[in-house]
């Protein structure tokens, strides 16, 4: 039995629309509803990243904090997604 998914927007709270698909996209468990092309995906984190810079500050996190948790958030989705490619190439 798979473990419930708990959506991102209750863990981790404050984030923007343009994030939370982001992550959402990336960690798809079925390939076809993950982005098919690479710039696709990279024109979805451009989208992430500005709306995240130009969003106002809120609870007290500095807009350089809140940075390197996206960047950090960003980081552990594609080594997720490396995995679990490097799973079925290596299957």
């Amino acid at each position: 039995m798979l473990p419930q998914e708990i959506p991102l927007e209750e863990v981790r709270e404050g984030l923007t629309p343009e994030t939370y698909i982001l992550i959402k996209n990336c960690l798809w468990r079925q390939e076809w509803n993950r982005y098919e092309t690479i710039p696709k995906m990279l024109n979805a984190l451009d989208a992430a990243i500005s709306a995240e810079q130009t969003r106002p500050q809120t609870e007290g996190i500095s807009r350089n904090k809140r940075a390197w948790l996206l960047y950090g958030g960003i980081a552990f989705s594609l080594l997720a997604i490396a995995a679990v490619v490097a799973f079925f190439l290596i299957k």
